[in-house]
């Protein structure tokens, strides 16, 4: 009887995992888009990201990343763009953290149909292709295309960085401080000396 219990208590447990796990893997790839456009971009970190992350507009869900790989010293991610999403040249890109345990998306912004008439904007690979088809088109970002305008966020090793240099530069203070307090503190020693009060 004790064995028949085992033997059934491992085969509920075993059915349940493999519950989880099918949700879990639904729950992953439910991110995939289909279809649509390939972008791409090189950021400075990409810990937090992995394949399947969400790719955001606003909040909404509008892509999701296909892979990452290192290119040039940076992190070059790949995306998968819904059909309907559009592009323009200077579209940005900024990594967004989701969560307290270090889960990060990708957000996006569409940019601005006229920027590419702008001289800043001249430079941008984008605007160059956009240039050299027949006038009257949108310059939007095209299949495989780079997204240009990056937004770095700030690490947590970059704050405690500078949380580190600020504890130096506060105790160089303190010492200042304590310099002055310990000079006014003679002033008026001597002024009540010469003054007879205390």
């Amino acid at each position: 009887m004790r064995t028949l219990r085992s033997a059934v208590t491992v085969g509920i447990l075993t059915v349940g995992a493999a519950v989880g796990l099918y949700f879990a893997y639904e729950f992953v790839t439910q991110y995939r888009v289909e279809g649509g456009y390939r972008a791409w971009a090189l950021i400075d970190d990409a810990r937090g990201l992995v394949t399947r992350s969400r790719v955001l507009m606003a909040g909404i869900s509008v892509g999701s990343i296909e892979s990452l790989a290192l290119e040039r010293g940076k992190a070059r991610v790949d995306m998968r763009i819904r059909p309907d999403v559009t592009l323009f040249c200077d579209a940005t890109l900024a990594k967004e953290a989701t969560s307290l345990l270090g889960e990060y998306n990708i957000s996006l912004t569409r940019g601005t149909d006229e920027r590419c008439e702008k001289p800043e904007n001249a430079a941008l690979e984008c605007c160059k292709l956009c240039r050299s088809q027949p006038a009257g088109g949108s310059c939007f970002i095209p299949d495989g295309g780079r997204i240009e305008y990056v937004i770095e966020s700030t690490s947590i090793d970059q704050v405690v960085q500078r949380a580190g240099s600020m504890a130096v530069e506060l105790q160089r203070i303190s010492a200042g401080v304590a310099d002055v307090v310990a000079d006014v503190r003679l002033v008026s020693q001597r002024a009540a000396a010469i003054f007879g009060t205390d």
